[in-house]
């Protein structure tokens, strides 16, 4: 495996992840090469190292071979010598491992040609009154059968947003 482990954050900095299994919370120990029961005083063993590739902002890391199962990668600036619990958050995901691949998580699965992610923005983007256009003030999402099963209606009143500003 070569460079699963991904994230994009301010050049010139230490990155590192941590890998946690879901089921059960056990923690990627990178000096043991195996999951361990989680303690805050091995959390220097957790810390897998993510390199820059240049001055790009692009940090690469090298995921641990896992059984398959859903695992949960949380990634830090590392500010002092050592990895430590208070290091800032840089970004973190769940990561479905197959045993040989990354399979694509349920909200990045196409329906109809948009993701299940997106789906949700623009559904979350509405009920907040968030618009993209000022002249749009009804979203209406229908069945198969093209019955109106939610119609979702708002005044333009409110600030103009995009929904490319909620993450989910």
């Amino acid at each position: 495996m070569a460079n699963e482990l991904k994230a994009l954050a301010a050049s010139g900095k230490t990155l590192y992840a941590i890998v946690r299994r879901h089921t059960d919370d056990k923690v990627y120990s990178a000096d043991l090469g195996q999951l361990v029961t989680y303690d805050d005083d091995d959390w220097t063993t957790y810390a897998i190292t993510m390199t820059e590739v240049g001055a790009s902002g692009l940090y690469l890391g090298v995921a641990p071979a896992l059984t398959a199962n859903t695992y949960y990668i949380d990634m830090r600036y590392q500010a002092g010598v050592d990895p430590a619990l208070d290091d800032a958050r840089v970004g973190g995901r769940h990561y479905i491992w197959t045993g040989s691949e990354e399979a694509v998580s349920p909200l990045e699965e196409l329906v109809d040609g948009l993701a299940l992610r997106d789906m949700l923005k623009v559904l979350f983007a509405a009920i907040c009154g968030e618009t993209e256009s000022p002249a749009v003030n009804r979203i209406e999402f229908k069945d198969q059968e093209d019955n109106v099963v939610l119609s979702i209606t708002y005044g333009n009143n409110r600030g103009v947003r995009t929904s490319s500003d909620i993450s989910i």
